[in-house]
């Protein structure tokens, strides 16, 4: 099973435009006015032997293409039915053989080589897979990650079908070349994002969807127990069922108990938007707001941060934005004061969580003198809102449920990267991730990433917001599964 290793953009949600080649993973049954849990198994459906039975909050996809790193329903359901070229597993996150048997690299890590298993997936059809994926879903984040990938930034932009740096070497070979030597490209590769959709969308997992009522879902596989699903409204709903016995597993949210926090926002301002170019603006914006009070009265699920866990296995922190954050309402009141002239700024959010949090923010910036405007946009629309300037201020973050967030720490902060949205830019955070991207020593490269990702939290303008975390509790020894250490399902077996 693939664990996600990739950031989480919050403005940038996949769209969705069809395909040449494969086709689209029906969605779940919806079945309207009936909201209560069902029991497992199904009527009328001999599922025979062992079932695993879960409560989880019933996502919006189970495409990997369009599924959300912050939605663990959609991570652990996808997870089942759809296989990666490999996945990343352990409290270490070893890498073992998913759809490719072995892989290897050029000397220089910018060209990795993938035997795959032809009994379950070709070559072509694994190619034909990423190209859905770029094509369909140019605003992407996870997509966007891909352009290291030599033509990959073509197919996103329109200009061509294929990519031209993936490449069928022979029946059961494929190369994949990159734009720069990249020694993690492999964990990239183990997110749930790029996981492989087959022909006619056909699962390449270890499960098939069997049967799916609307509120129940039962997951069928030739050589494990079957997965039986009873989607939930709500955690206090999936934490009555494991309690009673009804479910032998439930994603709950976690409480703050010390634990690293995978889902991390932060409140970002916008380096294209013209109003806020000047230094001074800047600091008065960060000045005005009092995240603590935000997230009370915005009535917000995230936690508090105090600095913001950036790892989601290390445990370490670092302090975001330090003494340039704090909240200072006097501060910011003389500032706008010395600048002399009136400033509007637009708060924009897409999910419909953020609407609150969004007003509240409002509130702190209009006490201090300056004129807001709150937008809902699509998160199409405000991924493009943010790249003409229209949208002064944003929320942002990442979501880290595979071996740790340090992994994407070059897409978030390198001067080049265009997924560098709040325009952080350091000399010495971009050669620390030079020298990375170089290392074959596993260790030693998570310890430069690592180096550059506080480095970049303790200089880059980003007011953190809040955090979260969701965690699939198993109580039981369940055979065949395990709980991994970021809180996601392993499957343990191997083939």
């Amino acid at each position: 099973m693939a664990v996600a290793l990739s950031l989480c953009l919050f403005v940038a949600a996949c769209s969705h435009s069809g395909s040449a080649e494969l086709i689209d993973p029906s969605p779940l049954e919806n079945v309207d006015g009936d909201d209560r849990p069902a029991t497992l198994p199904f009527e009328g459906v001999d599922v025979g032997g062992e079932v695993l039975r879960l409560a989880l909050k019933k996502p919006e996809t189970i495409d990997p293409a369009k599924v959300s790193l912050v939605d663990q329903s959609a991570v652990i359901v996808s997870d089942l039915i759809y296989d990666g070229l490999v996945e990343a597993v352990g409290t270490e996150g070893r890498l073992r053989p998913q759809l490719a048997t072995e892989w290897e690299h050029a000397g220089n890590f910018s060209t990795w080589t993938f035997k795959i298993d032809t009994t379950r997936i070709t070559p072509e059809q694994v190619k034909a897979s990423f190209e859905r994926l770029v094509a369909n879903n140019p605003n992407s984040a996870s997509v966007a990650m891909l352009d290291e990938i030599f033509g990959a930034a073509d197919v996103r932009a329109g200009f061509v079908s294929k990519i031209t740096g993936i490449t069928v070497i022979d029946e059961s070979t494929l190369a994949i070349r990159l734009v720069r030597p990249d020694a993690a490209f492999p964990w990239l590769m183990s997110g749930v994002n790029y996981s492989i959709v087959g022909p006619d969308a056909a699962p390449t997992g270890r499960y098939s969807v069997a049967a799916d009522n609307g509120s129940t879902l039962l997951l069928a596989s030739d050589d494990l127990p079957d997965v039986g699903i009873t989607w939930t409204a709500d955690d206090q709903t999936a934490q009555q069922l494991l309690d009673d016995g009804t479910v032998d597993g439930a994603v709950i949210a976690d409480n703050n108990d010390g634990r690293p926090l995978s889902i991390t926002r932060f409140l970002v301002l916008n380096a294209q938007a013209p109003d806020l170019k000047s230094v001074d603006t800047r600091k008065a914006v960060l000045a005005a707001i009092d995240t603590g009070a935000v997230l009370s009265e915005a009535a917000s699920t995230l936690l508090p941060v105090d600095g913001v866990a950036v790892s989601s296995l290390a445990g370490w922190q670092a302090e975001a934005c330090g003494k340039a954050c704090a909240f200072d309402p006097e501060f910011s009141e003389a500032r706008l004061e010395a600048i002399g002239s009136e400033i509007e700024l637009t708060i924009g959010y897409s999910g419909l969580n953020d609407a609150e949090l969004a007003d509240a923010i409002a509130g702190d910036l209009d006490a201090v003198g300056f004129k807001t405007e709150v937008v809902r946009y699509t998160a199409e629309e405000l991924a493009t809102g943010i790249a003409q300037g229209e949208a002064e201020i944003f929320a942002f973050g990442w979501a880290a449920p595979g071996h740790s967030v340090d992994s994407v720490v070059d897409a978030l902060f390198n001067t080049r990267s265009e997924l560098n949205v709040a325009r952080f830019s350091s000399n010495d955070v971009d050669e620390l991730l030079a020298a990375a991207s170089g290392l074959a020593d596993d260790t030693l490269r998570w310890a430069l990433l690592q180096q550059a990702h506080s480095k970049a939290l303790s200089q880059a303008v980003l007011l953190p917001i809040g955090a979260a975390r969701n965690h699939l509790v198993l109580p039981e020894v369940a055979s065949n599964f395990a709980v991994r250490a970021d809180g996601s399902l392993e499957v343990k077996a191997d083939r």
